[in-house]
C-alpha cells in the first residue's frame, strides 16, 4: 500500500541533516514537492564545518 503525502501552501517543513548535500540525497523529492506546493521550508545543517580528518591521517601513515 502506498500513501501519498498531500502538501499545501499552509504546511511548514524543517529538514535537519548532518552535512551539506545530505538534504538533496535524502529528501530531494520531498523538498521539490514542498516548494511546488508553496509550503514553507527550512534546511538545518548540523555540522561544525570541520573537514573529516581521516583521509589526512591515512596519508600520514
Amino acid at each position: 500500500m502506498t500513501l501519498r503525502l498531500e502538501l499545501r501552501d499552509s504546511d511548514r517543513l524543517l529538514v535537519v541533516v548532518p552535512h551539506p548535500d545530505d538534504e538533496t540525497l535524502a529528501t530531494g523529492g520531498l523538498i521539490q514537492r514542498a516548494l511546488l506546493a508553496g509550503a514553507a521550508l527550512r534546511v538545518v545543517f548540523a555540522t561544525d564545518g570541520d573537514n573529516n580528518p581521516w583521509p589526512q591521517r591515512w596519508l600520514e601513515r
